[in-house]
């Protein structure tokens, strides 16, 4: 989803990324309740996205891989509505979303760009609940 920016655009970006993280299989790198504070951009290996019902079982929600953003989920209530757990060994760019705004007030490509992320991730659930809704 990066194509659409230019070479001035991406180095303005790197100058966002402050630092990457690796997670290792099976552990989270948000949980549901977590302030939110940053967006994450998986650089290698995959992650689901699951919230968990008050009986204890697991609901798949998403799978991310390598390119993919995690972490929209928090933008609205300032606090992760799931947990982001590594299928493998990976890693991920934090992006503070805070120092993103600041980019994106002042780069529109970029502020276009990020609303072109938060308008899929809207498409996905809803496709999501309607694939549930269908489920008997």
């Amino acid at each position: 989803m990066l194509a659409e920016l230019d070479d001035a655009d991406l180095a303005i970006l790197d100058e966002v990324v402050c630092t990457t993280r690796s997670v290792k299989r099976g552990e989270a790198l948000f949980r549901a309740h977590d302030t939110f504070q940053s967006l994450y951009s998986v650089r290698t290996g995959s992650f689901k996205t699951i919230v968990m019902h008050r009986d204890g079982q697991e609901q798949v929600t998403g799978f991310q891989i390598a390119g993919e953003t995690l972490g929209l989920d928090g933008v609205c209530s300032g606090r992760h509505n799931c947990d982001a757990i590594a299928l493998e060994d990976s890693t991920v760019c934090i992006i503070p979303f805070g120092q993103l705004e600041k980019v994106c007030a002042k780069v529109k490509s970029m502020q276009h760009h990020v609303h072109k992320m938060m308008s899929g991730e809207i498409v996905r659930e809803s496709g999501l609940m309607m694939l549930l809704g269908t489920m008997s």
